[in-house]
């Protein structure tokens, strides 16, 4: 695949602090890396809607948020919580599972990713441990070697979070919009349906939602110039927003969660008590 021509930000270094590890001149080449990979390593959400017949949105939702409250207890990165979410879902958009082995799905899930993201990676007793001995060691270690071998021990992928990291360099969010911004993106983990975007759709979405909030400009924020606006201010190529549409549509769905969290926060409790809402 010919890599497109993208030259995305640029910077005063002397703002930046002098003990940051961010690449900052290998981003362009980065994000154009992830945009590759996330197009090749793609699934299908229409294939989960298809397959699974023992499962519904509303197990998903309840698995991922205790997979949240897991994750915040016992793991240092947020990544892990991502990628356990994207084993997750990439398992169930190729082979079915039965509801009794859904939570078997999601704990082997995070026990890969730990191995993966974390620098200490707590024991297999422990995720025994955290399912209240539901499952057995031998049961964690034969859902491992199924999840590896279904996806070709492929977890080297770009996450949103991941993209999102490159977006708030882009436009040089402050810490406040960044903390938000991982809000927007570990409550939308809930929703089935950020399966029908891609992950740096997802990203994008969460960006153009606080350029919105962050905009005194009285531009129509469902407009192109209102990206045009903001990019040419941090010297961002607009062709990153080339799925406006689909970006909008992302960011409605995203936006719905953050307006209506008293509602959301009767079903899913974990999200909230992570960020003290």
């Amino acid at each position: 695949m010919k890599s497109p021509n993208l030259n995305f930000i640029t910077y005063d270094i002397n703002i930046i602090s002098k003990n940051t590890q961010i690449p900052f001149e290998y981003i362009n080449d980065i994000w154009i890396n992830f945009i590759e990979k996330e197009i090749e390593h793609n699934y299908s959400f229409n294939n989960i809607i298809k397959i699974q017949t023992d499962i519904n949105n509303t197990m998903r939702s309840i698995l991922i948020d205790w997979l949240i409250g897991e994750q915040n207890k016992f793991f240092k990165k947020t990544k892990t919580l991502f990628l356990t979410v994207n084993l997750i879902d990439r398992y169930i958009s190729n082979k079915k599972i039965l509801r009794t082995n859904f939570q078997l799905l999601g704990v082997t899930s995070l026990f890969i990713s730990c191995k993966y993201q974390e620098i200490y990676c707590r024991h297999l007793p422990d995720f025994i441990f955290i399912t209240d001995d539901a499952f057995t060691k031998e049961q964690i270690l034969n859902m491992e070697n199924d999840i590896l071998s279904l996806l070709n021990f492929e977890l080297d992928l770009p996450l949103s979070i991941d993209f999102y990291e490159i977006i708030c360099i882009m436009y040089k969010f402050s810490k406040k919009e960044f903390q938000y911004g991982c809000f927007l993106l570990e409550i939308f983990l809930l929703d089935i349906n950020m399966n029908k975007f891609l992950q740096s759709e997802i990203a994008l979405a969460v960006c153009y939602i606080i350029l919105g909030m962050r905009d005194k400009t009285n531009l129509n924020i469902e407009n192109n110039n209102f990206i045009k606006y903001y990019s040419n201010i941090y010297q961002v190529n607009f062709n990153i927003w080339k799925n406006i549409k689909k970006i909008i549509e992302c960011s409605k769905l995203i936006y719905y969660y953050s307006e209506n969290k008293n509602k959301i926060n009767n079903k899913y409790q974990e999200i909230f008590k992570v960020f003290h809402i």
